[in-house]
């Protein structure tokens, strides 16, 4: 079994499974899982930050106001009490809304087409000149 070695792109290496990953594939596969932790951790900061739970058109939702957020954002904060995730932005003409969930039964598209906008089950969203969530 040959092994690793950082002078050599050449050599492969033989994986418990049996799998031959050649010594460039897992080097990326190592910076992927670094890079992964990294922003991780940034969302764990941002939702710490900015994240807080609203309830909105019968659903229990983590918000956050960020510039960009996708559901990975999310996960980083969501609680089994949450049915999804509600990201919200000002584009400086208006509010840019974006609802995602991941739970099976679920479908935020209505509370999207409710206010002007569309997508589907698991993510949809809407545009508005005011937050209808917020107080």
């Amino acid at each position: 079994i040959a092994q690793d070695t950082a002078d050599s792109d050449l050599v492969d290496f033989i994986d418990e499974d049996g799998t031959i990953t050649p010594p460039v594939v897992r080097r990326l596969l190592v910076a992927g899982t670094g890079i992964q932790y990294a922003k991780t951790k940034e969302n764990e900061s941002i939702i710490k930050a900015f994240g807080f739970t609203v309830q909105f058109e019968g659903f229990t939702l983590l918000a956050c106001n960020a510039a960009r957020y996708n559901s990975q954002l999310f996960k980083a904060g969501l609680k089994p009490e949450h049915d999804g995730m509600i990201g919200f932005n000002w584009d400086g003409k208006g509010w840019r809304v974006s609802l995602y969930t991941d739970k099976p039964g679920i479908d935020l598209s209505p509370v999207a087409i409710k206010y002007g906008g569309g997508g589907h089950a698991g993510a949809c969203g809407f545009r508005c000149a005011t937050l209808p969530f917020i107080k």
